[in-house]
């Protein structure tokens, strides 16, 4: 299974493709309280900096499911409060957890994949592999380019 959250839908093509290539079910969460504008991003980073959580509205059915993939910006060099209340709330005992994590450049991503294993920390989870991918803001996500990275990064192939 895929699980992501996506404020401006770059990490929402990512996870899309993801689930394509994978022949995986996908599961977007949203939050109970809507980010909008300048202030929405702002917010966010000061909470994902805190590791702070924002709720979301549900959450996806894990049984049965022994690997997942959390796919969130990073927001602040961390993982988004979304990302983080999934973490802490969906039951992830035993379950490996890969992570595909998005950002505007990839200089410090030793410390976003950091950022993201260290919410695994009191899960009891299973710590799989963590990517890191440049999906710079400004620009539409250009699917041909991800799907291609993905193949190689993530699937090995060519």
């Amino acid at each position: 299974m895929i699980v992501y959250y996506s404020w401006k839908n770059h990490t929402k093509v990512y996870a899309q493709e993801l689930a394509v290539l994978r022949k995986d079910t996908i599961f977007a969460l949203t939050e109970k309280r809507k980010r909008s504008g300048a202030w929405g991003f702002l917010s966010g980073c000061y909470q994902s900096a805190a590791k702070k959580e924002s709720p979301v509205t549900g959450m996806p059915d894990l049984s049965g499911e022994k690997e997942i993939y959390i796919c969130s910006p990073i927001w602040a060099a961390g993982i988004t409060p979304a990302v983080r209340y999934f973490i802490h709330h969906a039951g992830l005992k035993g379950i490996t957890v890969n992570f595909l994590l998005t950002c505007a450049d990839i200089f410090k991503q030793e410390d976003y994949r950091k950022s993201a294993f260290d919410a695994l920390s009191a899960t009891e989870a299973v710590q799989g592999a963590a990517y890191v991918f440049a999906s710079p803001v400004k620009a539409e996500p250009d699917v041909e380019t991800i799907r291609n990275h993905i193949k190689k990064v993530i699937l090995g192939v060519e």
